[in-house]
Formats: structure tokens, C-alpha cells, sequence
């Protein structure tokens, strides 16, 4: 009688240790359960300093995992923005818009994601974009183009449509160290808000 109380704890103790490890391992292959490269197609409404409306975005991501709880990759946003009574110009040559912009940024990131199955994510990338602001006076239209340093952060959040298929909420900041004065079609930072398609 005095044996079976230590051998009951240590039955005890066993099963619980397996089923807690038995868990961390589903969280882990759940985790691994994922494609090799992950393609991720998003859509956002865009907002920044000085804008009446919000404008629409939209970029690609492509990365691969390197570990359960971590994904690099490259990232592609491109924006556009112009200020002025019209977006075009007249047949005669003479533009109504006085600033126009043009860009695409170019970056390479981290995906991390700290909770169980993968659910949520958090990005941070850097690198460059390329930008092409317009000027029109009248008939003349002076272009000048740049190579910036941009840097995004993000948090995202898979819900799952199928296997390998998710539709995932983003949220977005992306900043470009323009120099001052910049046109106000070129902000310093970019707010963003929308959804990718994402296979991973």
C-alpha cells in the first residue's frame, strides 16, 4: 500500500509529460505543414498625409521558410499618386494635373510568426524604390526619377479557405526617406489596409 500513492504520482507525471510533448509536436508539424515557397497576393486602400481620398495599391510577396517559425522573402508594393483637376492630359499637350507619381518598391524581409499554427504574422522588410514624380506647367512636364530607401513593417492574420489557401487581413506600414520639399504626391509614409490571397 505504501508503494502504490509514488507509482500512481509517477504514472501521473509520465502521461503527462507525453501529452504535453504530444502537443508541442501537432503545434509543431501543424506549423510545418506548409508549401516550400508561399505566394501571397495582396490588395490595399492606402492612406497618407495630405491625401483627400484613400488610393488603391497593390504588390506581391514571395518567400520560403527557413524555419517552423520563420519566412524570408522578397516584397513588391507599387503606388500611385497625382494632384491636379484632371489625371490626363488634354490632346492639345496642355496637362491639368500638377504633380504625378509612380512607384514601385523593391524590398527583401522576415515573416515571422509567434503563435501556434501560423496563424499570425509579422513582417519587417527594407530596400529601395523606384519613383518617378511628373511636374506639368502648362504644356511642359519636368520628370525626375529616385532610388530611395523604403522599409515596411506589417501584421497579417491567415484564415484558412482551403488547404494551402488563405485569405489573409494585412495591415501595412511602408516609409520611403524621401528629401524635403518632395511633391505631396510622393508621402514619407504610407498606411495600408486590405486583404492578400495567399498560398503557403
Amino acid at each position: 500500500m505504501r508503494c502504490e500513492l509514488p507509482l500512481a504520482l509517477v504514472l501521473f507525471y509520465t502521461l503527462a509529460s507525453n501529452a504535453s510533448a504530444s502537443a508541442q509536436d501537432a503545434a509543431h508539424d501543424s506549423r510545418l505543414d506548409r508549401l516550400p515557397v508561399s505566394v501571397s497576393l495582396p490588395v490595399f486602400l492606402a492612406w497618407a498625409k495630405g491625401t483627400r481620398h484613400p488610393a488603391v495599391n497593390s504588390g506581391v510577396t514571395l518567400s520560403t521558410q527557413v524555419s517552423a517559425l520563420m519566412a524570408v522573402g522578397i516584397t513588391l508594393r507599387s503606388w500611385y499618386g497625382n494632384a491636379g483637376n484632371q489625371q490626363s492630359c488634354a490632346l492639345d499637350g496642355d496637362c491639368f494635373w500638377e504633380h504625378e507619381t509612380t512607384a514601385l518598391a523593391m524590398l527583401i524581409g522576415a515573416e515571422s510568426y509567434p503563435l501556434p499554427n501560423r496563424l499570425l504574422s509579422v513582417r519587417a522588410a527594407a530596400g529601395i524604390s523606384w519613383l518617378r514624380e511628373r511636374e506639368a506647367v502648362g504644356s511642359v512636364i519636368h520628370e525626375a526619377r529616385s532610388w530611395p530607401l523604403t522599409v515596411l513593417t506589417g501584421v497579417g492574420w491567415d484564415l484558412r479557405v482551403r488547404q494551402h489557401l488563405y485569405a489573409t487581413p494585412l495591415v501595412e506600414l511602408l516609409h520611403t526617406a524621401r528629401r524635403e520639399p518632395a511633391p505631396r504626391t510622393s508621402p514619407r509614409w504610407i498606411v495600408q489596409v486590405g486583404a492578400a490571397l495567399t498560398v503557403r
